[in-house]
């Protein structure tokens, strides 16, 4: 028998929500809106290049086990609590690598313009 299983995103906030926040950070940060438009001009392509569609994941239980439906959706909600349980340790550390990579680039363009 197959299942297909929604893997969970791995980045969970949108395009338009990291952009706002990031504008937010650079604005706390004093950059100037010229500064803010050429940091965020720079990193956006690459966190577009991070942001996909949800992977779907297929996960096969043999009917020759002879399982019940309802150990089936056992198994299935276990491998769902389980990937999700590692994407959300992934999810941690991809955050604080992004923002460590927001702050690079907001330095730089904040020397860049003020030079």
């Amino acid at each position: 028998m197959t299942n297909i299983i929604p893997f969970p995103k791995i980045i969970k906030k949108s395009r338009q929500e990291h952009e706002s926040s990031f504008r937010d950070i650079y604005a706390e940060a004093g950059l100037s809106q010229e500064q803010i438009n050429s940091a965020i001009e720079e990193l956006m392509p690459h966190i577009d290049d991070l942001i996909r569609e949800p992977i779907k994941c297929e996960f096969t239980i043999p009917g020759s086990l002879g399982l019940t439906q309802e150990q089936r959706e056992a198994i299935l909600e276990i491998a769902r609590c389980s990937l999700q349980s590692v994407l959300d340790e992934h999810n941690k550390t991809f955050e604080i690598a992004l923002i460590k990579i927001v702050g690079i680039v907001g330095k730089r363009h904040r020397k860049e313009h003020a030079i």
